[in-house]
């Protein structure tokens, strides 16, 4: 550790920083961490030499304790207005993502107008227009009646901390605009000086990508070069997640460092040119000087992105190292960039880009090394043929370098990206070279030649064209092989650390008997998680139900006795393009390792039940779909039900399902209120709304029963208990219409006599769910409440003597 003592420093820096996010109350240690520093830094200062390597880590661990909670995350807006109509004024800041009705973009709040009074503020909102989008450009101030909403995670285990994120992105709190015809444009803006200056030589180089390229490559240049991916699709977004190459598309280490690479060669060969100045001076320092500035301009062009700035920092290190002769010494060159970077922003260490960046250059340089010993040495070969010698180290030198980063990376990307791409190697192999010494280079050098010839411009912009649609051609052949890429279950933390730590045993399997020892007990380990998953998904004899938190939605995974599994709706945003299915289902059936469903219960056509069933319907192969059998003209219903057509999937209406069934020893019924009925007597059921027309389950199981009632109503719930009476008392319900006062009617309450209610809503919804006098039914009743929407995801188990409920998080 002598020789390199950067090792143990940033180790306590980066400790006293992950410390420091899983202490709640640590801003409120601020003072008594800074006295300790003073503390620390005395003993210091007084202690002999001996003692002072030992006080040194201490202090960085300290150091990184007081960042965090130094950092204030706190939002004046959502103080000030949180729920309440107030007028915003700010400049925007970033361009417009469209989708459909809907459009957000990123906007400097400086003034907020409330009671009357005009309030000075200066913070970053993420605005969300949700019809007649109007596309402003950045720079343009704006003001618009506004409701402020902070950022709320989806409270189930191991979900994605979306608050986190946005912290990471420097953005407050969301405001979203009903209409943007309500939105007044109020002139230019001042969006700051550096991005003022950017924004004069990004705008134009927009207006000639509009004008010149196809809609596909405008989007991919403009991800490319200005960081801006707000026109990649996500048909187009998902070619590149296929073939492994999602990186591709924001601005990070891969683009900076082939600038810098490009930028390299280029200075170096020029300044080779002068016999004087390489006789006079050191070329390589003079050319990682000048490399410098280009590495700093990609970054400023591309927008300064969050990604860009890590990667120009460790990038501009690595020059520093060359200039002052130690790039030898790769590791504590890759700890002083990571030092740097989480001294400037703390919360970068759970940024996924900081995460993959540095890990991919940690596999780098460790793994290629080994990897290039296996493929043939011919130094001693080929001598009279020097090209096709360099060739052959440059093509295992970039094979070398792919299997390094995709094995290194491998846990990290499954736990983010779910999923393995097999053509991954194969497509880096063929892309980034491509990407490296064509598209990029053209793109930049195209907006050099437009502030002397536009046309000039243009011209080279159509050459980048045809690079960028080779690659696309490259890309969407591999991604449309069968084989080309698998879901995968999400690793634990412990999984991945098992992980790294066998991969460490296997590369150092030689060293000797502790390290063979090592890795007995980490195959060990790895036989006892498997044995353990195996158990919990085929074996366990209990049933367990997942109510989920989907914000203003149902959503519930019934786990049978055995290896069945049924989920009952699906979630889901009104007029939103979040997908529940794909960001909050899938991820958590992923990590309870499940990787197929095999009935899909939709309880009626509402977009807060039924939209997430289309992504689990599309990979989940579920066998059956049930539904109450009535149609809808919503576009998602007629997506889902496209989906369930072309996957086969047999479908079941109540009249199918009027007998009972079992599920590996688990009673299933579906009560309807109007089965049975004759189509010619049933013209009363059109009166009712779509939420009276839910269907309505009942699982039993050890004596003991779950109730999931959908959307029903106090009408559907009167026919349901004067038609099946008894049938109907469960020992927990889901309730009906996530506590609407239209729903939970007395007489049902009494009828099914629950002992547990699980009421799932979205905490500060604009409907009042749950509304208080549903709230007080329930006490006065004596029903245990559980609210998703304070706890977070609810699991229900039940078995022989077993009957337990609570919160998942707990």
């Amino acid at each position: 550790m002598l020789d390199r003592p950067l090792v143990p420093t940033f180790i306590c820096f980066t400790g006293g920083i992950l410390t420091g996010c899983y202490i709640p109350f640590i801003n409120d240690l601020l003072l008594i961490i800074f006295l300790l520093i003073i503390l620390s830094l005395f003993l210091l200062f007084i202690s002999p030499w001996k003692l002072k390597p030992s006080i040194i880590p201490i202090c960085f661990l300290l150091a990184g304790l007081f960042l965090i909670s130094y950092r204030d995350t706190s939002s004046e807006l959502v103080r000030l207005a949180a729920g309440k109509k107030i007028i915003l004024e700010g400049t925007v800041i970033s361009p417009v993502k469209k989708n459909g009705q809907s459009e957000r973009f990123e906007l400097i709040v400086e003034r907020l107008f409330l009671d009357e009074n005009i309030i000075s503020v200066n913070e970053k909102v993420q605005i969300s227009v949700y019809n007649n989008p109007v596309a402003y450009t950045i720079g343009t101030r704006i003001r618009f009646p506004s409701q402020i909403k902070p950022f709320m995670n989806f409270k189930n285990p191991g979900a994605y901390d979306y608050e986190l994120s946005m912290q990471i992105k420097g953005i407050s709190c969301n405001a979203s605009i009903s209409d943007g015809r309500y939105i007044v444009p109020m002139g230019r803006g001042d969006p700051g000086f550096l991005m003022g200056i950017l924004e004069r030589i990004r705008q134009p180089f927009r207006d000639v990508l509009n004008s010149t390229l196809s809609e596909k490559n405008n989007a991919l240049y403009r991800a490319l070069l200005l960081g801006e991916t707000e026109g990649i699709g996500d048909d187009l977004r998902e070619y590149f997640n296929l073939t492994g190459l999602g990186h591709v598309l924001a601005v990070s280490g891969l683009h900076v460092g082939m600038i810098a690479w490009i930028s390299f060669f280029i200075c170096r060969q020029i300044l080779s040119l002068s016999y004087r100045l390489t006789i006079t001076h050191n070329i390589k320092k003079i050319t990682a000087f000048a490399t410098c500035f280009p590495v700093i301009a990609y970054t400023a062009l591309s927008g300064f992105q969050v990604s860009g700035q890590r990667a120009m920092i460790m990038a501009l290190t690595y020059l520093f190292s060359i200039i002052i002769e130690r790039e030898s010494d790769i590791w504590s060159t890759l700890l002083f960039a990571a030092f740097i970077i989480l001294a400037i922003d703390p919360l970068a260490i759970n940024s996924i880009s900081f995460q993959l960046t540095f890990l991919a250059v940690v596999g780098i340089v460790w793994l290629t090394p080994l990897i290039q010993k296996v493929f043939p040495d011919i130094s001693g070969k080929f001598i009279n043929y020097p090209r096709l010698k360099s060739s052959y180290f440059y093509l295992t030198g970039i094979i070398s370098v792919s299997i390094a980063a995709n094995i290194f990376l491998l846990p990290v990307t499954v736990y983010y990206f779910n999923r393995i791409s097999f053509v991954s190697i194969f497509a880096n192999l063929l892309i980034i070279p491509l990407m490296g010494f064509v598209i990029l280079p053209l793109g930049m050098f195209s907006l050099i030649i437009l502030f002397v010839s536009a046309d000039a411009s243009r011209s080279i912009l159509f050459i980048g064209a045809y690079g960028l649609d080779i690659m696309m051609c490259i890309i969407e052949y591999l991604a449309h092989l069968p084989w080309a890429c698998f879901r995968m279950f999400i690793p634990s933390m412990f999984e991945i650390l098992l992980f790294y730590c066998l991969l460490f045993c296997i590369v150092y399997f030689r060293k000797g008997k502790m390290i063979k020892f090592s890795m007995t007990a980490v195959l060990l380990l790895f036989l006892m998680d498997f044995s353990y998953w195996i158990y919990e998904t085929g074996l366990n004899k209990n049933l367990r139900v997942f109510f989920l938190d989907v914000g203003q939605g149902n959503s519930a995974l019934i786990q049978f006795p055995g290896k069945k599994r049924m989920l009952i709706d699906g979630g889901g945003f009104q007029g939103d393009t979040f997908d529940t299915g794909r960001s909050i289902i899938a991820p958590f059936l992923l990590r309870k390792k499940l990787l197929h469903i095999d009935y899909i219960v939709l309880s009626h056509p509402h977009p807060d039940h039924m939209k997430g069933l289309k992504f689990i319907a599309s990979v989940f192969d579920p066998a059956e779909f049930w539904h109450n059998g009535k149609d809808s003209e919503d576009h998602d219903y007629q997506d889902l039900i496209d989906i369930i057509k072309t996957k086969n999937i047999k479908v079941l209406t109540p009249d199918d399902l009027a007998k009972t069934r079992h599920v590996s020893g688990v009673k299933i019924e579906v009560f309807y209120p109007f089965s049975g009925e004759k189509r010619s007597q049933n013209l009363h059921v059109s009166s009712h709304t779509i939420n009276d027309q839910s269907i309505v389950v009942r699982i039993s199981y050890a004596g003991r029963s779950v109730m999931f009632p959908g959307d029903i109503e106090m009408k559907s719930e009167a026919i349901l208990v004067n038609k099946y009476g008894n049938k109907l008392k469960s020992d927990a319900l889901l309730v009906p219409h996530h506590g609407s006062r239209s729903s939970s009617s007395k007489p049902f309450l009494e009828t099914v006599s629950p002992k547990v209610c699980i009421i799932s809503s979205r905490q500060g919804n604009r409907f009042g769910f749950p509304h208080a006098e549903v709230l007080e039914r329930f006490r006065r009743a004596g029903v245990r409440i559980l609210r998703i929407d304070q706890g977070g995801a609810v699991e229900v188990k039940i078995g022989e003597g077993i009957f337990n409920s609570g919160y998942s998080l707990d």
